[in-house]
């Protein structure tokens, strides 16, 4: 079981929306064979971090959504926060709560 320690948060009056990281034991397949190695070697050295992202929303501290990208591998989780694919987990965590909250809305019953 991974457990997410929380690197980020941006708060507003309702809403935490939070990066959250874990360790990735699964060997980086996107590369070749000759750059494996030196990439473990760095992984395994502490020069990268090898991690699971979870971006998540949540409300009165509950997750309403989240989105997650596994194999990252960056030298911080600061230079993953600069990468495209860390706003656009943000972008997908909000667009899902958005769906869970539009969801939740109750129909108005109609006088007669």
């Amino acid at each position: 079981m991974n457990h997410y320690e929380i690197v980020w948060q941006f708060k507003t009056a309702n809403f935490t929306v939070e990066l959250s990281v874990a360790p990735e034991y699964m060997e980086p397949d996107w590369v070749g064979d000759e750059e494996q190695e030196e990439l473990l070697r760095k992984i395994n050295d502490g020069e990268l971090l090898y991690f699971c992202a979870c971006v998540s929303v949540r409300w009165k501290g509950k997750e309403v959504s989240s989105d997650y990208l596994g194999g990252c591998c960056y030298k911080s989780t600061d230079d993953f926060r600069r990468d495209p694919y860390f706003y656009s987990m943000v972008g997908e965590a909000i667009k899902e709560a958005r769906k869970y909250f539009a969801a939740l809305s109750i129909p108005k019953i109609r006088a007669a």
